[in-house]
């Protein structure tokens, strides 16, 4: 599946750039999350 730039980047803006998961933050990693940390909005969160 492939995800588009203009997606990704409402998905990142709307998790305040963390995962949804365990909390860690893009900056805290140096890099940019794959999309499998954020949860979907479909699920409530």
């Amino acid at each position: 599946m492939t995800i588009s730039k203009e997606v990704r980047e409402k998905v990142q803006q709307r998790a305040n750039y963390a995962c949804e998961f365990c909390g860690v933050r893009e900056t805290d990693v140096g890099g940019t999350l794959t999309v499998d940390h954020y949860q979907p909005q479909s699920r409530g969160i």
